[in-house]
């Protein structure tokens, strides 16, 4: 994959283009905000920063349930500009992650959803996450899973042009397996049923009642939709 690809003028194009278009939700905040109810402590004066929050949806919810100590990043403009006429109290920047500047040992948590997939170099991402993350601090997200995704995209676009927006999917191994390497003490998979309106939409209407039905807990992590991490330091 071509590390040297304008990522900021591709994102800030599809932006544009969703929201003029009337689309703001391209992650499940009904889903990850599930996993985090499950998952964050609930200590309000955590220090927390979200990778690719987009318009800061996921930092609103968390602001409503409050948490005070927030940080969004995001690479596109277009949606860090969109959030803050949209959420003024929110702490949102737009920085490319490779160039974020946070001090070693001080975040509690960090996050991010639908982000992982789309780096050139996750291993790197991870390790510095890890840095920047205090003793026993948590890397909590979300990436698609490649083995059902890369099908699903590859149908859904007719070949493979998706690959330069996901050049990174990951399988349940080689993500533990990156995580690990990285130094992170835990790796823990929690299942999430994909139920929420968000993913049953984007199944064709006459597999609906077939997914819906699945018993999504019950099978096991390589065919799920996707995968929720707690990693630890």
């Amino acid at each position: 994959m071509n590390t040297c690809l304008d990522y900021k003028t591709i994102y800030d194009k599809g932006w544009q283009q969703g929201l003029d278009q009337g689309v703001e939700d391209y992650g499940d905040l009904e889903l990850d905000s599930l996993f985090l109810e499950r998952t964050l402590p609930i200590t309000r004066s955590l220090s927390i920063v979200e990778f690719g929050c987009g318009m800061g949806k996921l930092c609103n919810w968390l602001s409503g349930k409050g948490y005070r100590n927030i940080k969004g990043f995001d690479i596109s403009s277009v949606a860090i500009a969109t959030g803050k006429a949209r959420f003024p109290h929110l702490d949102l920047s737009c920085a490319d992650v490779n160039a974020i500047s946070i001090p070693e040992g001080s975040i509690d948590v960090c996050l991010s959803f639908d982000f992982i997939e789309h780096l050139p170099d996750p291993a790197s991402h991870f390790s510095a996450v890890r840095q920047m993350l205090k003793p026993h601090g948590r890397y909590l997200f979300q990436t698609p899973n490649m083995i059902t995704n890369a099908l699903y995209c590859t149908i859904q676009t007719r070949g493979f042009s998706w690959r330069i927006t996901h050049p990174s999917l990951q399988t349940c191994r080689s993500l533990k397996k990156k995580l690990l390497n990285a130094g992170f003490s835990r790796v823990e998979f929690v299942k999430i049923p994909p139920l929420s309106e968000f993913k049953i939409r984007q199944i064709p209407r006459a597999l609906q009642s077939i997914y819906t039905a699945l018993p999504w807990t019950r099978l096991p992590l390589n065919v799920q939709i996707g995968f929720y991490v707690v990693a630890q330091r």
